[in-house]
């Protein structure tokens, strides 16, 4: 049956920025989600278009029309993610580089499950995506259980990990 999930872009709350709310807002503004899907699992690979975790499948049934109207679809505009990044005081560098506001680069590492060739596949494209962008992420692989346990031992920086039905 329709199993409705996908590798999804994890941050780790506890490490600056990303624990500011503007830092993941124009994130998910910089990145197009269908871009991703496509590379990541061709044409199954559909981008979901509200982000609160669900399929689009089921959110109406999870999710009353009052609410559903005042969820964020956060889709894509660069512009916004730059003026949110901007608004909190950070800037790009001589290189294009995103800079907080002490001057530091946002740079980061994005481990991925090596094995999971469609999951490496959105890693990279997503690090493509953000580094174009203006961050400094390097995509790292890492094996398959290693990484799942990092991620729960909140061990990392940015990590693919599965959203959907059994992962919201």
């Amino acid at each position: 049956g329709p199993s409705y999930n996908g590798p999804g872009l994890y941050v780790n709350h506890t490490v600056y920025p990303f624990n500011l709310v503007e830092v993941r807002q124009a994130m998910a503004y910089a990145i197009d989600r269908e871009e991703n899907g496509f590379v990541s699992l061709a044409e199954s690979g559909i981008a979901n278009e509200c982000m609160c975790g669900l399929s689009d499948n089921l959110v109406p049934l999870w999710v009353s029309d009052d609410v559903q109207s005042q969820l964020n679809y956060y889709d894509l505009d660069r512009d916004l993610a730059t003026s949110m990044l901007e608004g909190i005081g950070f800037s790009r560098n001589g290189d294009g580089i995103w800079v907080d506001d002490q001057g530091n680069t946002l740079s980061f590492e994005l481990i991925f499950p090596a094995e999971f060739l469609d999951w490496a596949a959105a890693a990279e494209n997503v690090t493509d995506q953000l580094n174009d962008f203006g961050f400094d992420i390097t995509a790292r692989g890492v094996q398959f259980q290693q990484q799942q346990q990092e991620v729960y031992d909140s061990n990392f920086q940015l990590a693919i990990r599965n959203w959907g039905v059994g992962s919201p």
